[in-house]
């Protein structure tokens, strides 16, 4: 192997390793906002005469239990964005249930979450993503 070859080899390994690390904390930073969220709302349910909360009232409590969670900027009564992503929380009528949805702003093949009053959460990529994944 020349030393161009290897120079070569090793710019793609950091490459594919930066992408990999990237992708990481890219999906560790929305699991931490919906753990939030979650925690938030079960704090609001809990202590607000078990109803669920929209999204302004719940990212409020969020935030006070996690002041290093980063801003969110209101879209609408029930999205908002943060970096990358929109988030959403959408209420049922009789407030008793919620669904989360974090998904990327664009097709770049970041992760999606989802989850809801149950606090389970459920990862995903949009379909063309899985190619060679």
């Amino acid at each position: 192997m020349t030393k161009l070859s290897f120079l070569a080899f090793l710019f793609a390994v950091s490459i594919s390793v930066s992408a990999q690390t990237s992708a990481q904390t890219n999906r560790d930073d929305v699991l931490q906002l919906a753990r939030a969220v979650n925690t938030a709302e079960l704090d609001l349910f809990m202590t607000g005469g078990h109803v669920y909360a929209p999204l302004e009232k719940a990212l409020k409590d969020a935030q006070k239990m996690n002041p290093g969670m980063g801003q969110i900027t209101p879209i609408d009564s029930v999205s908002g964005s943060s970096g990358n992503y929109i988030i959403s929380i959408v209420i049922s009528p009789d407030e008793k249930h919620y669904r989360l949805s974090i998904i990327p702003k664009t097709n770049d093949c970041s992760w999606s979450l989802f989850s809801d009053e149950r606090g389970v959460i459920y990862f995903g990529k949009a379909i063309d993503c899985f190619q060679g994944s």
